[in-house]
């Protein structure tokens, strides 16, 4: 019995001797020293091929005269097999160690043989991020040794829960341009990504990217995992996820099945089952339910992105909570809602400082026109001091608040649809306003239906389909405006405090009535003076003080929007 024994493991050694050699000559072929990812996607295909069963804890080991492995030992059993390190145990460990770039799989993945595959782990918190590993093949597919009774798998990337891809940076290398020989057939190579659906030197690339009976020199060019990862994400592929990306951990679970919470709060839904031991990276605290004399809750983010609440009881915390980031708001209907991922937030309403001043928000705010300064805190201290005013209709801008002398006018303004902001959160009320956007608050003034003055102009720079081409137009029309002079408009210049007049008294056809010179009315050009004093004796201007008018000063828009609505 024995000598049969001794025979079958001669036979078994042998067998796998032989795999080795073919392994290592496929390499001589690619012509690469050390390890490259053609080889290792070739190593899922093998695998699956000669039916490996699974085996935890297994790295390419023979049990039973079969070679065995994990999902994780499939992608150790490459780099076992070709006398290389480089390449961790479990499926996290590889992630977290192997990895240069990692990205959620989005309905699309790099045509890069050899990357890897991986999905979340829901049911063992303690394993770390991943729970399965797999290897992509190309051509849309993986193979992953998946588990017990179920051993190697063969099937689309997009067929199963896979969530993310991985470029491997562990001494791999990648084709870059060319021809290249895989699994008997060939590929090719464009740009670190391999060709489908074409022809290079009259050979055609199926839908899977192989082509057969190739007669070409095949390429000698390699790239490291540094030069693919520049080229992706010059390609747009973003560097977003795996446990190499935005996870610092600096605290330790001290207990065993402790819960995370979605809130501060026992009776919280639970997110998660966290073990001993486990990393948490540990973002603020704050106080929440009492709970055996501990009140403060840490909102943590675990390894794989979760985020939620563990008492501080539970958790072993090196360092000092960091300080909160910096607050929200946001308009929901007619309130007012300020929140700092978990912090509290303190606010004032009179544009003092919310730090000495503040109240503790506690809910919805229903307070629209007014002024929001508000700060984030917690047990190490406060969040920027963020600047919000909120116009009665929920628009909201952060370049002015209520105390400034053109608040209110601003606010009836916006409100009236006459004005609205210039992106990104600004009124810009120190802007200049131009001539365009002048034209455009009188046209909306007036309520012209604009429709009909689209699509054309009779002046040479205003265009056919600007913002304020149609209001140009029906002022032009009605003999408000007449330009400056060689058919032009300059929509785009800064009014003057002068035409601005003009054009208010055309519209309005006032009369001059009677009136005393400003200081400076020799400055007035001749054209512009009986508008403005028509303007002055109609209340519509004053100057700027002192007896001034100042004709050629620019209007900013706080004073534009002040000048519409004192027309009511």
């Amino acid at each position: 019995m024995n000598g049969v024994v001794d025979i079958f493991k001669k036979l078994v050694c042998a067998l796998v001797a032989c795999c080795t050699f073919l392994f290592l000559a496929v390499i001589e072929c690619h012509a690469v020293d050390g390890p490259n990812s053609l080889d290792f996607a070739e190593q899922g295909i093998m695998a699956h091929r000669d039916g490996w069963h699974y085996y935890y804890g297994g790295k390419g080991e023979v049990r039973d005269g079969v070679r065995v492995s994990d999902c994780a030992g499939l992608l150790y059993s490459y780099f076992q097999d070709i006398g290389v390190g480089g390449c961790m145990g479990g499926c996290t460990a590889q992630v977290t160690y192997n990895c240069i770039m990692s990205s959620r799989l989005s309905g699309a993945i790099p045509r890069i043989h050899g990357l890897a595959v991986t999905m979340y782990d829901t049911v063992d918190p303690d394993s770390g991020l991943y729970g399965h590993i797999g290897i992509y093949i190309g051509g849309g597919e993986v193979c992953d040794n998946s588990t017990y009774g179920t051993n190697m798998v063969r099937k689309g990337v997009f067929e199963r829960d896979w969530t993310e891809w991985h470029l491997f940076d562990n001494g791999l290398r990648y084709p870059v341009d060319g021809w290249y020989e895989f699994d008997g057939r060939y590929v090719h190579y464009t740009n670190y990504e391999y060709d489908v659906d074409t022809t290079f030197d009259g050979y055609h690339l199926d839908s899977k990217g192989f082509a057969d009976n190739v007669d070409v020199e095949l390429s000698d060019r390699w790239a490291t995992a540094g030069d693919v990862k520049e080229y992706l994400l010059s390609q747009g592929w973003p560097d977003d996820g795996g446990v190499c990306v935005d996870f610092e951990p600096n605290g330790k679970v001290t207990g065993v099945g402790v819960n995370l919470r979605q809130g501060p709060t026992t009776n919280s839904a639970r997110m998660a089952t966290l073990t001993k031991g486990q990393d948490v990276e540990v973002i603020s605290s704050e106080k929440g339910q009492s709970v055996d004399g501990e009140d403060i809750w840490y909102y943590v983010k675990l390894r794989n992105g979760q985020y939620g609440y563990v008492l501080r009881t539970y958790v072993a915390f090196e360092g000092s909570v960091p300080k909160p980031p910096d607050p929200t708001l946001s308009i929901i209907g007619d309130s007012v809602v300020l929140e700092c991922e978990g912090n509290d937030v303190y606010y004032t309403m009179d544009c003092s400082d919310p730090v000495s001043n503040g109240t503790l928000c506690t809910g919805p705010l229903y307070n629209l026109g007014r002024t929001y300064r508000f700060v984030g805190h917690n047990e190490s201290g406060y969040s920027n001091v963020v600047t919000k005013s909120v116009c009665s209709n929920g628009a909201v801008f952060d370049d002015f608040v209520f105390t400034d002398w053109f608040a209110d006018k601003l606010d009836k303004g916006v409100c009236s649809g006459l004005f609205s902001g210039t992106g990104n959160g600004k009124f810009s009320p120190k802007a200049n306003m131009t001539r365009g956007q002048f034209v455009l608050v009188l046209a909306r003034y007036v309520g012209v239906d604009l429709d009909r003055y689209e699509g054309w102009s009779n002046f040479v720079d205003v265009g056919t389909n600007r913002y304020y081409t149609a209001a140009v137009n029906w002022a032009n029309e009605q003999g408000i405006v007449s330009g400056i002079g060689h058919n032009e408009f300059a929509p785009e210049s800064p009014i003057t405090r002068e035409q601005m007049c003009t054009i208010l008294a055309r519209y309005l056809d006032l009369d001059i009535g009677v009136h005393d010179p400003f200081d400076d009315d020799s400055r007035i050009s001749s054209w512009a003076k009986p508008c403005v004093y028509a303007c002055r004796s109609n209340g519509i201007v004053s100057g700027i003080g002192g007896n001034r008018f100042d004709p050629k000063g620019i209007l900013s828009r706080a004073q534009g929007v002040t000048v519409f609505v004192n027309l009511d």
